[in-house]
């Protein structure tokens, strides 16, 4: 009987160990892997924009994200954010972003990423001959709040970025 009591206590510490191990979270990885993961979602955040397409753009984000562009209202969740990069893409010709991350650190399922910017874009005109000569670059600086999600990926929760260039 004695024995019986010792592995049934044995049992016990085993499942409330257990358990407590659950009630510690999801494993986020380590640093150094975190940190390659965000640099690869930037770069084809990147590529996304490049390729101008608002829809795809949108999957980088959390269902109810937060855009805070410049010189405009803050844009909440997924769909508004694709009706606003849809807007940007609709107003230019071409397209052409880098980014270049300075800083990335996270801690318990939520990362930032401070960065800067250089975005090369031709604005659409009224007239073609004008629009053909006005090539804009524009650099800048950024963060970028990402936030782990269940199936383990990385999406924006928030994204804000301004210009090192004065407005005119």
């Amino acid at each position: 009987m004695r024995n019986f009591l010792v592995a049934l206590t044995f049992v016990f510490v085993s499942l409330a160990l257990s358990a407590c191990s659950d009630l510690a979270g999801p494993d986020w990885g380590s640093a150094s892997t975190t940190k390659r993961v965000i640099e690869d979602m930037s770069e084809r955040f990147a590529l996304v924009v490049n390729k101008r397409n608002a829809a795809a753009l949108a999957n980088f984000y959390t269902e109810n994200a937060k855009l805070l562009p410049p010189y405009s209202e803050i844009v909440i969740g997924r769909e508004e954010i694709q009706t606003y990069w849809q807007g940007f893409i609709d107003a230019t010709l071409s397209l052409e972003l880098i980014l270049q991350p300075v800083e990335i650190d996270f801690k318990e399922g939520l990362a930032y990423e401070i960065g800067i910017y250089s975005l090369k874009f031709q604005p659409k005109s009224e007239n073609q001959a004008q629009a053909i000569v006005l090539n804009v670059t524009e650099t800048g600086k950024y963060i970028t709040v990402w936030k782990h999600q269940m199936d383990g990926s990385w999406q924006i929760a928030v994204d804000i970025w301004n210009t090192n260039t004065p407005p005119r």
